[in-house]
């Protein structure tokens, strides 16, 4: 074990030092750190490694790279839940609803989806036009989760008001806003749907 973590650690350096290249480069340094941190992916079998190596990608605009560095890491890991929340993000990241659908389906079969990985379908739908699929799923997320989530309230809200169901909307954003009331967002939404419902003076 100790040896399998000095590996990943150096696993981690380089992938960080190829990601700060990427940031601070000139052209040529950019697409010479997206090249290395694609050439590891030939090699990464190691779960841990493999989502680091994820999010290395990502850093640097290459997200079909990720995706396919997860679908091979998949196969030989099909029960490991990390991978399978990570390839979750990049199936979403790829437009892949098909298989962010499938495993979506597969995580909560073992109970295993991470919550704002779940916040995060739930956008992707949305952006498809499912409005309805997204406010459904983020329903039943912040009851799951305590119903105490002030960004989970408040995208309810949202979804609410998107519907021009302001009246469903009002009280989401009323309990985002008593968790957190320092959200600009949250405060328009609720000005404008105070507003739609002429109630001027509530509004402003």
């Amino acid at each position: 074990d100790e040896v399998d973590r000095g590996e990943q650690k150096v696993w981690y350096g380089a992938f960080l030092r190829h990601v700060k290249n990427f940031i601070k480069g000139n052209d040529d340094q950019k697409t010479a750190a997206r090249s290395e941190l694609k050439k590891y992916t030939k090699d990464i079998t190691d779960p841990e490694t493999a989502v680091s190596l994820n999010y290395a990608l990502k850093a640097v605009g290459e997200k079909e790279e990720a995706y396919k560095l997860l679908e091979k890491i998949a196969k030989y890991h099909p029960d490991n839940t990390q991978i399978m929340n990570a390839y979750l993000l990049a199936a979403i990241d790829t437009q892949n609803k098909k298989k962010a659908d499938d495993i979506i389906r597969r995580l909560e079969k073992r109970g295993a989806l991470i919550p704002n990985h779940e916040f995060a379908y739930a956008h992707f739908i949305e952006s498809l036009g499912d409005i309805n699929g997204a406010l459904e799923r983020m329903i039943v997320l912040s009851d799951k989760t305590g119903g105490n989530e002030p960004e989970y309230l408040a995208y309810i809200g949202e979804l609410f008001m998107k519907q021009n169901k302001c009246e469903s909307a009002l009280p989401k954003f009323a309990q985002a806003l008593e968790i957190n009331s320092s959200d600009p967002v949250t405060h328009f939404n609720k000005g404008y749907c105070l507003f739609q419902d002429n109630k001027f003076d509530t509004a402003l």
